[in-house]
């Protein structure tokens, strides 16, 4: 967990009876509550029970939010626990050595949210740099320096291309999109606005705004099969 995310009362008794009583599982998560910077609920968010092969890791990424997961501490040590290079991929580098070790069930959800999990700003640039780190999850075992080197180099490329302003307006989107998604439009043009005052041309702000004017039905179509 980040320091600015929130476990919720009975999460931990709720994950150690789950590992207790499934000898199959070596990881447990749970759903999550997503709140905003200053603590306000924006929405929930579930995560798929089963099936998670290494290729279906590596093509649709970890499938669980990290800071709600509980691990059985032999299964850690049994694949080598996190590694070094990935700091900001060492979820999705550990789910597919564990997948490879222990098959593709090796992960339980609690489907119910257990933890309210903080959006930032700071989350944008983190993750532009996080994709990164996972085009190279779970390869280069025994050769760690070796990939450290070549993603440090990546990664201080990509830094230089990012600033505060833009991971800023990224937030606002982010945070819209996931509002409009439960049909709370009037929250989200609020943050799709502070998005355009951050950056006026932003097209993603102008975007969110498009969006929200749209009838439900057309909001979807377009979401699904317009814009990427």
């Amino acid at each position: 967990m980040d320091a600015d995310d929130v476990s919720l009362p009975k999460r931990l008794e709720e994950q150690v009876r789950q590992l207790d009583s499934r000898s199959e599982l070596h990881v447990v998560g749970s759903y999550t509550y997503l709140i905003g910077m200053n603590g306000e609920l924006i929405g929930e968010r579930s995560y798929p029970q089963a099936g998670r092969s290494p290729e279906q890791l590596k093509e649709q990424g970890p499938g669980v939010a990290h800071p709600s997961v509980m691990i059985r501490r032999s299964s850690l040590q049994r694949v080598g626990n996190y590694r070094k290079p990935f700091t900001y991929a060492q979820d999705l580098d550990l789910w597919i050595r564990m997948s490879r070790e222990f098959g593709e069930d090796f992960l339980g959800i609690i489907p119910k949210p257990l933890l309210k999990y903080r959006l930032t700003p700071s989350q944008y640039n983190r993750n532009t740099i996080t994709d990164i780190y996972e085009s190279y999850v779970g390869e280069y075992i025994g050769r760690e320096k070796e990939l450290e080197a070549q993603i440090l180099k990546k990664v201080e490329q990509r830094e230089q291309e990012d600033s505060p302003t833009k991971a800023k307006m990224m937030y606002h989107y982010r945070v819209g999109r996931l509002l409009l998604d439960q049909d709370s439009r009037l929250q989200a043009i609020r943050h799709f606005i502070s998005a355009l005052l951050t950056t006026p041309f932003s097209p993603r702000g102008w975007y969110g705004i498009g969006l929200v004017g749209l009838p439900k039905p057309i909001r979807k179509y377009v979401i699904s099969n317009v814009a990427k």
